[in-house]
């Protein structure tokens, strides 16, 4: 009977304490370690031969939740960020990716290829468990929208009942951005007159942000009005994500000519940058200002950041496959430094 019920709900999920504590919310008291070093390295999340990457972060900062190819095929991880092995949450032969935890703790949105290969968004619900979280058993998974296109970039609302994401259908020459209820399947819609991808909601739920065609958008919601927060240029920006105090985005930016072929382009490598909202909002005449900040060097790629204080988490590629990597919040160079102390310490960071 166990294996007739494992195969027909083949996703497994996360469990939590069967405490009315919920481990994924609770605070969290995480060493910020090298914080007070002046440059520092990037250190290393998850581990292995095969790829992992697309970090989300439970809203303590203590579990991730991350997409592996370990198993053979793309699917949901979850793991403590102080130490440990992985627990693997789906299981299906269709590829699983891209999850993002819910701000209330409970539950988890992937994008799924398995009833459409282009892919359609599902929740898993978390459950409680007598183990502590360190048992991994099925679990209930919910379809909340069927493909009508290329379904990805999967992010949640604040109130943890809706989630936004970017929808692309053949002949679009950028994706479309649309929500759907969480557990009210069926019920999405998208907005009108705005295009991109990576959308993110803000903590008050007023703004969305997303890259489109290599730069960064901010989007009020309640007027309909869209601001650009960076210049269209040679350079490339993307994956755009809120601050959770809603005051900062953190991007990637192809900046650079890493590959030294004379262009700026997607085969460079990106770095992470974060800009100051307001004040981007108030030079939209000079939006290349001091705003705009990098927080990792040159010399390796970055992309899908995400940050919970003490950390900025992101994927990167060392040797082959990709890992998740962490640096401190404040980028690889920490501590109170000048505009002008901090660059040039990041510029020495990049060429080493």
């Amino acid at each position: 009977m166990a294996a007739k019920i494992l195969i027909t709900f083949l996703p497994f999920i996360y469990l939590l304490s069967t405490c009315a504590s919920n481990r994924f919310i609770d605070d969290a008291r995480l060493d910020p370690g090298h914080n007070k070093a002046v440059v520092v390295e990037p250190e290393r999340v998850t581990a292995g031969n095969d790829s992992s990457y697309s970090p989300a972060l439970s809203p303590n900062g203590l579990y991730m939740f991350f997409t592996s190819e370990r198993g053979g095929n793309k699917d949901i991880y979850v793991k403590n960020v102080k130490g440990g092995y992985p627990s693997q949450i789906t299981s299906h032969p269709a590829d699983d990716f891209s999850p993002a935890m819910s701000p209330d703790g409970k539950l988890v949105v992937f994008v799924s290829r398995r009833d459409d290969a282009r892919g359609g968004l599902f929740v898993t619900k978390l459950k409680t468990s007598a183990r502590y979280g360190r048992k991994v058993e099925e679990g209930e998974v919910a379809s909340v929208v069927k493909s009508r296109g290329e379904t990805l970039n999967p992010s949640w609302y604040p109130d943890s009942r809706r989630i936004v994401y970017s929808l692309r259908q053949p002949g679009d020459q950028s994706s479309r951005i649309c929500t759907a209820a969480a557990e009210d399947p069926g019920v999405d819609q998208c907005f009108e007159g705005i295009s991109g991808d990576y959308p993110s909601v803000s903590n008050d739920s007023g703004m969305l942000t997303y890259s489109r065609h290599g730069q960064i958008f901010l989007y009020d919601i309640a007027v309909r009005r869209e601001l650009p927060l960076t210049e269209k240029n040679e350079v490339i920006n993307g994956h755009p994500r809120f601050s959770p105090d809603g005051k900062f985005i953190y991007f990637i930016r192809f900046y650079d000519d890493t590959n030294e072929d004379g262009v700026v382009s997607a085969d460079d490598r990106p770095s992470i940058w974060s800009l100051e909202i307001a004040r981007q909002m108030a030079n939209q005449a000079n939006l290349e200002n001091l705003s705009l900040v990098p927080l990792t060097g040159g010399d390796y790629p970055a992309y899908f950041p995400v940050i919970i204080a003490p950390y900025l988490y992101f994927t990167s590629q060392n040797s082959g496959a990709l890992d998740i990597y962490r640096v401190p919040s404040a980028g690889v160079v920490a501590g109170n430094l000048s505009d002008e102390a901090w660059r040039l310490a990041f510029d020495s960071a990049s060429d080493r």
